[in-house]
């Protein structure tokens, strides 16, 4: 374990964070503004319904609240076993509850810090285990796109199973749905390309020099190059045996299962089962993907509600959108502030040991 005092080693894990491209701190002002300017469009679209709204949200019964924020907790657990299984190709002594301590400790980060702070917070937890920073970049990228994938191909899925019911209630957004699914499908082929492809990270350097032909960014180009050879090659270490990335996969769809079930659960609507509903989440999440929003926070709801407003009802929509970030963000959040503090106490009593 590393021996370094706990100042010094937050020093060098915020540095060597820096070094490698993490963003540690943000100006988080135009994310706090572009939610107030959502929250004021969902008052003047909602401001007639909150009552009704409310009403619906009270109603709602005990065990069905319980069962989502279980499958909140469920998303956690499956993720932890995704870090469990990535993290041991660089550390043995990497154990289950790790994986969810890690899993709650980046969710509490990814609430306050409108998802700026994700990666460097998955990293640094990372490294009080023992895990080296470029490792660990490596293990956040490798989850994340592997996480994106799995959205796709469940999005795929519901595309090719319930075409019929897809095309019923969202048949005019046919060319949109498509289009959505074509960006996913880019945005998947990118970042597959960002972690494994030497010539990808070649052209981007090379266009970098063409539009700098002052030669004002050389370093920072130059930087690029070597953060992107060390993320080649610590992601090549990763994913050696495809039966292990196919592994993490089908553990990434299941943990995306536990989410999409909630607004099935909640609101039970005619005509749909859980399956189809299921498909219309996932759909739901990988439109939200493609929108440039802090977190998801706005991109989500929008989609949520104009989707599922077609086919429950736009206040029974809108409740079942509030229901569903309380199980799906708040409570992550409460369960990761309180392991936050754990660790941070005993970091603090332990030195920096893990």
């Amino acid at each position: 374990m590393i021996q370094n005092p706990p100042r010094e080693c937050e020093e060098r894990i915020l540095y060597s964070a820096r070094k490698e491209g993490i963003p540690l701190k943000k100006n988080n002002w135009w994310k706090i503004i572009f939610i107030v300017i959502v929250l004021i469009i969902l008052c003047l679209l909602f401001g007639d319904s909150f009552s009704s709204i409310q009403k619906e949200i009270s109603d709602t019964a005990g065990q069905t609240l319980l069962g989502i924020c279980l499958c909140g907790v469920f998303y956690n657990l499956s993720e932890g076993l995704v870090y469990v299984w990535l993290a041991r190709r660089h550390q043995n002594d990497f154990h289950y509850r790790d994986g969810i301590a890690c899993s709650y400790y980046t969710a509490f980060y990814r609430t306050v810090t409108l998802g700026s702070g994700t990666a460097a917070a998955t990293v640094y937890f990372l490294f009080k285990k023992g895990i080296q920073v470029p490792e660990g970049v490596a293990i956040c990228a490798v989850q994340y796109v592997l996480l994106r994938i799995a959205v796709a191909v469940f999005g795929g899925l519901g595309f090719f199973f319930c075409g019929a019911y897809m095309n019923r209630w969202f048949g005019e957004y046919r060319m949109e749905l498509i289009l959505g699914y074509g960006l996913t499908a880019v945005i998947c082929l990118v970042l597959i390309l960002a972690c494994v492809s030497g010539r990808f990270h070649r052209t981007l350097a090379w266009l970098g020099r063409k539009a700098d032909r002052k030669h004002k960014y050389e370093n920072k180009i130059m930087q690029m190059e070597g953060k992107g050879m060390l993320l080649r090659q610590e992601t090549v270490n990763l994913i050696k045996d495809r039966r292990d990335i196919i592994l993490v996969l089908l553990m990434e769809l299941a943990k995306l299962g536990c989410w999409y079930v909630i607004p099935y659960m909640i609101l039970h609507p005619a005509g749909s089962g859980i399956f189809e509903t299921a498909c219309v989440t996932s759909l739901i999440l990988m439109l939200a993907g493609i929108i440039p929003a802090p977190g998801g926070l706005g991109s989500t709801e929008g989609v949520f509600i104009l989707l599922f407003s077609r086919i429950a009802g736009g206040v029974e929509a809108a409740s079942a959108m509030l229901l569903y970030r309380f199980a799906t963000y708040m409570v992550p959040c409460a369960l990761g502030g309180i392991c936050v503090i754990i660790f941070h106490k005993y970091w603090k009593a332990n030195g920096d040991k893990g």
